[in-house]
């Protein structure tokens, strides 16, 4: 049997939680990399790796309340 899956199920299946292999861990390793390819776009198209969320956009207020209490009317 090839060692390679042998320690993936290993790591796989180890009954202390703290010591089994994460998903993202279990896609790096050498067993899924040799069968499956680059571990990055696996993660990417299983959604383990979300794109980065855009940065947020500062909102300038007027009149009608203030930032501390959540009601302003946006500039145009």
């Amino acid at each position: 049997m090839d060692s390679a899956y042998v320690d993936f199920m290993n790591r796989l299946t180890h009954p202390d939680p703290a010591q089994r292999m994460t998903a993202s861990e279990a896609l790096r390793h050498p067993f899924l990399t040799q069968q499956l390819g680059d571990p990055d776009k696996l993660e990417a198209v299983l959604g383990l790796h979300p794109p980065p969320a855009p940065p947020a956009q500062p909102v300038q207020g007027t009149q009608g309340g203030s930032e501390e209490d959540g009601f302003y009317t946006l500039d145009d």
